[in-house]
């Protein structure tokens, strides 16, 4: 069982010392792992969208091809349809390999353009090439394919944009990926402009189209790069290419100059306009075009090369950290085996042995014999210790039986100090009147000391002119010390009643009580009562004591009193009296304050309202009746039979008419 051995301990946290090595290395082999697939998943996904690219290409080479044959007859070659359909099945697989779980939507957008839009454009350009070359038909027919397929370039586009947001494209690639869609926009726009400035060129050296026919041409103002309306700025394709500069991308592959370009196609738009120095334009403009359409595809294929480059580094570098933290795995199972072995060796099992003699010497058996001398420094300690431990055993042993005979005195006293109290607490519970009948009324008691002796006390006396005094004592604190003040209390407070003036009132006899108790006593609390059965009233004086509760024989309850000091506090201190009603079969209720102050478990006081609440339903039921059940509402409440105070409940009925109690 772990920890609870020195083996188990030892052998427990080297183990977790272990797993928490061997997790952190299982935990870099799944990280090594997921990049490798990363990587290798960037890697395929790559290949896809060049595959995209390269298709995109092809598609604007047989846009050109086809709108040239369309507008002024020049030869399409079939090859070039036959490109474009090649490569549009690499996409599918290319597709398919890199993107397994995410790639419906992008086959379903690529068989939309090549199984159904592609088709039906190569068939109503197929139709149109059977029109009059000039006609005003075969011209509309021309701009719309131009447009259509332009438009299904930059569908592509954007299905590769979309494969790009399904990879991991890493922010220190990004910037490459920038590059080659700047480059592909360029690259087509050039494409298509060519094809438009060769159909002006050849429209300006024949001399043959109509009007009409020459709308197809693009005739905008010249821009920095492309005249058409989805031309791209220049300014972040020069600002990214001169950051990531020729080390990125190769030699020669930074030479693509925007400018030089724009100039041609400039001139050779001034000539197409004016007339003057056509040859020359057109001649400096397919050189210059055909070197830009050869840079920008040199380009985009760099980038490629780039952006592979580097997934194949880092997919290399995961495989070999991931054959690093393997070895390491493999050491630190190793080391952990030795360790354990180490461990069970040199240092569990000598103090094992250490362990088992301890325990022979503990059980007193001298005779034990003790572990060799050990070579490790502190286990030799511990051996000397083992010997020091055993030449006091003998001592020990003295000590043990001095020990004993000292224990069982202190037992004997306590047997006796404990007999003692109890025989005063049963003397203390004997001098208390449980139930008494005077003349109209009756008396019972309910008293549990918190100790075995109690410092709440009671009385009741009956006058010689028929009136019965009840009292009720509580002394501070509880305890031998308490009762023994509360007899004092008791016998102090009894004599004053007896020899109390006639005539005197309940709160002159309070009075001269208070004023003749010693002042180097503790004080108590202390609640007077007098019941005159003849007149059917009563009269009570506090002084310190919890209010009384007055149960009428109709269930109603009344709370007499306010408080008041107790006896002792003050030598000079005043009380009053209160009057009430005390007819037959009413109940007046007397309770210290180990009633109203009892907790429960969680600390709540009984209270005065728990009290009323029971007394409440004490209608129509004996007095007895009534507390059993504050008895079992009590003992409810504080959950066990503990108490903190002293508890003393005093209960005066008076006589029924009838007699019948």
């Amino acid at each position: 069982m772990p920890f609870t051995t020195i083996r188990s301990t030892l052998l427990a946290l080297i183990g977790s010392l272990g797993m928490v090595i061997l997790v952190l290395a299982a935990v870099q082999l799944n990280d090594l792992s997921v990049l490798h697939g990363r990587a290798q998943q960037q890697f395929e996904a790559n290949i896809a969208r060049n595959k995209i690219a390269r298709a995109t290409l092809a598609l604007g080479r047989e846009r050109n091809a086809i709108f040239l044959s369309l507008a002024i007859g020049a030869e399409a070659r079939s090859e070039t349809a036959v490109e474009t359909d090649r490569s549009f099945a690499a996409i599918r697989l290319a597709v398919a390999g890199a993107f397994k779980s995410d790639d419906a939507g992008t086959e379903a957008d690529l068989a939309a353009v090549f199984l159904k839009t592609l088709p039906e454009m190569r068939a109503d350009a197929a139709a149109a090439m059977l029109l009059p070359l000039g006609s005003q038909a075969r011209q509309k027919e021309a701009s719309q394919w131009l447009a259509g397929i332009s438009l299904v370039v930059k569908d592509l586009r954007a299905i590769r944009l979309r494969l790009l947001d399904l990879g991991d494209t890493g922010e220190n690639l990004f910037s490459i990926y920038h590059l080659r869609t700047l480059t592909l926009i360029l690259l087509d726009e050039i494409m298509k402009n060519d094809a438009l400035l060769e159909v002006e060129t050849v429209r300006q050296a024949n001399a043959t189209l109509s009007t009409a026919e020459a709308g197809l041409l693009d005739t905008a103002p010249l821009g920095s790069i492309a005249p058409t309306e989805t031309a791209v700025s220049v300014a972040p394709f020069e600002e990214i290419l001169a950051a990531l500069g020729e080390g990125h991308l190769g030699v020669g592959f930074g030479s693509f100059d925007a400018q030089v370009y724009g100039d041609a196609e400039r001139a050779l738009r001034q000539a197409l306009l004016s007339g003057s120095g056509l040859d020359e334009a057109v001649l400096r403009w397919r050189r210059v075009s055909a070197a830009a359409i050869l840079q920008l595809d040199e380009l985009q294929a760099a980038t490629f090369r780039v952006m592979q480059n580097h997934v194949i580094e880092t997919r290399t570098e995961a495989w070999t950290n991931m054959l690093i933290w393997g070895l390491v795995l493999c050491a630190s199972a190793l080391i952990l085996g030795v360790s354990f072995w180490v461990v069970l060796a040199l240092v569990v099992g000598p103090l094992e042995r250490m362990r088992v003699a301890m325990l022979e010497l503990a059980n007193e058996n001298l005779a034990v014999s003790l572990p060799k001398p050990n070579r490790i420094r502190e286990i030799g300690a511990m051996d000397d210790a083992l010997r020091v431990f055993k030449a006091n055993a003998s001592r020990r042993q003295t000590l043990q039986r001095e020990r004993l005979k000292l224990h069982g005195r202190l037992e004997e006293t306590y047997t006796h100090l404990k007999t003692d109290l109890e025989a005063a607490a049963l003397i203390q519970a004997s001098l208390l009147p449980q139930q008494a009948q005077m003349a109209g009324v009756s008396l019972s008691s309910y008293f549990r000391p918190s100790n075995f002796l109690a410092g709440d006390t009671f009385d009741v006396l009956q006058q010689a002119d028929g009136r019965v005094i009840v009292f009720q004592i509580d002394v501070a604190g509880h305890g031998a010390a308490a009762a023994l003040v509360s007899i004092a209390s008791k016998y102090t407070v009894a004599q004053a009643i007896l020899q109390r003036p006639t005539g005197s009132n309940l709160a002159d006899l309070a009075k001269e009580i208070n004023r003749e108790w010693p002042s180097d006593l503790p004080y108590f609390t202390l609640l007077l009562a007098e019941i005159d059965h003849s007149t059917e009233q009563g009269t009570l004086v506090q002084a310190g004591h919890p209010s009384p509760i007055l149960l009428r024989s109709n269930g109603d309850l009344v709370a007499l009193g306010e408080g008041g000091l107790p006896i002792g506090a003050l030598a000079q201190a005043t009380f009053d009296a209160v009057s009430f009603s005390f007819g037959p079969n009413d109940r007046l209720v007397m309770a210290t304050d180990g009633v109203h102050e009892m907790e429960s478990p969680d600390g709540e006081p009984f209270s005065d309202e728990r009290l009323q609440k029971v007394l409440r339903g004490g209608k129509g039921k004996t007095t007895e009746q009534i507390i059993d059940e504050l008895d079992v509402a009590m003992r409810s409440w504080r959950g066990d039979d503990t108490l903190d105070d002293d508890v003393t409940i005093v209960v005066l009925e008076g006589k029924r008419v009838d007699g019948h109690q």
